[in-house]
This record gives structure tokens, sequence and C-alpha cells, in this order.
């Protein structure tokens, strides 16, 4: 991956701010994705894009939402300049799983059973 990544160090959270500039988009890893979709089907990382929209009122710091660069890198981890290749956004629809499934199966199987022959 090319472009610049920052890691959760002092040095490198002085660099990110001075790289920041009103609307820079920068992206991270999601943590929480990989703890809970792994699965066989869903790739277990995620990327989450963070935008630079506005100025803390107090500190003067670029903010993301109600992060700050420095609040970004010690909760997020690493942060990367450019977006992640072969990684799905963390809000975007992953892969269909359907594929590999007949769907008029799928939607008869419910059918057929009925709820209350599960219970």
């Amino acid at each position: 991956m090319a472009g610049k990544i920052w890691q959760p160090t002092r040095r490198d959270a002085k660099d990110l701010e001075r790289f920041i500039r009103k609307g820079t988009v920068v992206y991270t890893i999601s943590e929480t994705a990989k703890k809970y979709v792994a699965t066989a089907l869903y790739e277990p990382e995620y990327y989450v894009p963070h935008e630079f929209t506005h100025r803390a009122p107090f500190t003067g710091h670029w903010m993301t939402g109600h992060k700050s660069a420095w609040g970004l890198l010690s909760t997020e981890g690493a942060v990367y300049e450019l977006q992640p290749k072969g990684m799905y956004r963390v809000g975007d629809p992953g892969p269909s799983c359907l594929d590999e499934f007949d769907l008029a199966q799928v939607r008869g199987a419910g059918r057929a059973q009925g709820w209350r022959s599960v219970i």
C-alpha cells in the first residue's frame, strides 16, 4: 500500500496534525469488525473513512466527528492516507451468500416448515 501510515505514537500524531487540512479523508481498519464478523463467508477486515471537517473550539485541533487526530490515533490504531485495497467499507453490504444457495429453496424452506414447527 502506497501512501503515508501513521502509528499511534506522539511523533506520528504531530505529523498527522500537520498533514490535515479541511476535507482531508484518512482511513482506519475497524477492530470491532475483526472481532465480530470473522466468518467463512465474510472478510474480517473493514475500513472506516474519517473526514476532518472542523476545528475544536478550545484547542483548535482538526476534528472528525467528535475525535481529534490525536484521539483517532489513540483509539483506532494506525491511520492510513489512502483507502485500503481489497477491503469493504464498514457500512457497505458484503458479498452475497445467495450465490452459493438456490434462492427458491431458501425462500421455500421457511414456508414449508412454518414458524410453529420450529418452536
